[in-house]
């Protein structure tokens, strides 16, 4: 599904949703929880919430299962995996 309107209109939910899922905030904020969009990214994160992690934490020397995934944007796009007991900001 694509965005119907505003500054993403068509761009797909999804990409909106990886790119500024606060502008789902705002949407919501804004008295459109009622628009399809909105809704499809409602449903999307639904769906990736019921999805386990198959990756151990990457902080270093910790062994648990990941619960928590970062996506960082920039020079080194990363995807790295951390546990309850982790903190991602001390990996940089």
């Amino acid at each position: 599904m694509d965005m119907n309107f505003g500054k993403y209109s068509g761009k797909p939910v999804a990409w909106v949703l990886v790119e500024d899922p606060d502008y789902f905030d705002w949407m919501g904020r804004e008295n459109m929880k009622n628009r399809s969009e909105y809704k499809f990214a409602c449903q999307l994160l639904s769906i990736l919430n019921k999805k386990p992690f198959v990756d151990k934490c990457h902080a270093s020397k910790c062994k648990n299962q990941s619960t928590y995934l970062s996506l960082y944007k920039g020079e080194n796009n990363l995807n790295m995996t951390f546990c309850d007991s982790c903190d991602p900001y001390q990996s940089g």
